[in-house]
């Protein structure tokens, strides 16, 4: 009987996780509104069908034998790849973001995204490569380009994110962040995402997405994925847990060609082996019992209100700076009136008790003259409770009234 019940225990638990993500497979089937979706739908239950069945058989093979250990049902790295790029597609249902994955060699596990985009510099950069990246943009990924000796170009931005000017056609590689643009915040549209796949299709160009916190809403319908429209190979996906999860933790992975993944796995082996392997098992069962997107519902609705506060206090106290609410965005993107050096404004604020990021690092400095633009800021508030908010934004607008800011009309949105 202890066996049994043992065996019993231990096949419970195993089934537990193929059965939810069949459960999350049928509701989404539900919701389909095409043919086409639904076919998408019946093939991957199929395919999931199939797993089950062979894990049932296992199973059964192994009550036969009554002293027989129950291997466990490989949740490993890969899966905790695979569950990551498909877990926006789990919260939007159909039409969400899905990144389909043939096979687990095209997905590898890094420590952060950081070193993912590091992994993807060191093998296809060098001094005779040129790497577009957003202008302003993520400073680390124009950094770690940069150490790998390539020649960095700033591309500039307008309403839909990356612009699709002359520029690019410089670019061998072309680094950005569609989903929510760092450090504006902007969503690229979903034309724009076609017309740059257009673009790297035409001139045999790579596209390298870091889909920066996708994971956290929209305002709308969630724009895909550039991976998931690319079907010439053209985009480098990366992704991370750091937004959501924890930071700490450091998850990301890369989701690229076989070919890549490889030299990437041997690159990442001489760096530092693998990833924790506990850390990872955790997080992938985390994902695949449905806790992750139980999680973002929660996250996403703080941000809505912290967010909704934020946007009325900068409205009330500093009419004077432009700004633009993102949904599910942690942040806000400051613009001040010309003349206002936001570093000096940053250590102001500071003794104000307030703290913003002064804009200036997302920037390329000018080759010229090495300037940057000053009268930028980032305003974070994921972790402001939102009783703060308000008393948090007074001490900024005394901070600028101290500093000589002056007050004027409202500006117009960023």
């Amino acid at each position: 009987m202890a066996t049994e019940r043992r065996f019993t225990q231990e096949a419970s638990h195993e089934l537990r996780t193929p059965l939810t993500v069949l459960r999350a497979r049928m509701e989404r089937l539900a919701l389909a509104r095409s043919d086409e979706e639904r076919d998408e739908h019946v093939a991957a239950i199929a395919r999931e069908l199939h797993a089950l069945e062979t894990l049932v058989e296992a199973l059964l093979l192994l009550a036969r034998s009554e002293d027989a250990p129950l291997p466990r049902v490989p949740v490993n790295l890969c899966d905790l790849a695979r569950d990551a790029a498909h877990r926006q597609e789990l919260i939007d249902g159909p039409g969400g973001r899905p990144i389909e994955v043939d096979a687990p060699d095209e997905i590898l596990v890094t420590v952060g995204a950081q070193q993912a985009l590091f992994l993807l510099a060191a093998l296809l950069t060098g001094p005779d490569a040129t790497v577009g990246v957003e202008n302003p943009g993520y400073p680390d990924a124009r950094n770690i380009f940069a150490a790998h000796r390539a020649r960095v170009v700033p591309l500039p931005l307008d309403r839909d994110g990356l612009a699709l000017s002359p520029a690019l056609d410089g670019c061998d590689y072309v680094y950005l962040t569609p989903s929510h643009q760092c450090p504006t915040n902007v969503t690229m549209p979903l034309a724009r995402r076609f017309a740059l796949l257009d673009w790297a299709d035409a001139r045999d160009r790579v596209l390298i997405e870091d889909d920066y916190e996708t994971e956290l809403g929209f305002s709308g319908r969630a724009q895909p994925a550039l991976k998931s429209l690319d079907r010439g190979g053209r985009v480098l996906y990366v992704g991370s847990l750091s937004k959501t999860l924890a930071p700490g933790i450091r998850m990301g992975y890369i989701v690229g060609s076989r070919d890549l993944i490889r030299e990437a796995r041997a690159l990442r082996r001489l760096m530092l082996r693998h990833p924790p392997a506990n850390n990872a098992r955790t997080v992938a069962l985390f994902l695949a019992m449905g806790h992750h997107d139980a999680l973002l519902r929660r996250l996403n609705a703080a941000y809505v209100e912290r967010s909704t506060l934020l946007a009325a206090a900068l409205a009330a106290h500093l009419p004077v700076v432009a700004f633009r609410i993102v949904g599910g965005a942690s942040s806000c993107w400051l613009e001040f009136p010309d003349g206002v050096d936001t570093r000096r404004l940053a250590d102001a604020a500071l003794r104000h008790g307030a703290l913003i990021e002064p804009g200036d690092v997302f920037f390329t400095a000018d080759p010229a003259t090495g300037a940057v633009p000053t009268r930028f800021a980032r305003l974070g508030f994921a972790a402001i409770p939102k009783e703060r908010i308000d008393d948090g934004i007074r001490a900024l607008a005394a901070a600028c009234a101290a500093s000589g800011v002056r007050a004027s009309a409202p500006r117009a949105a960023l």
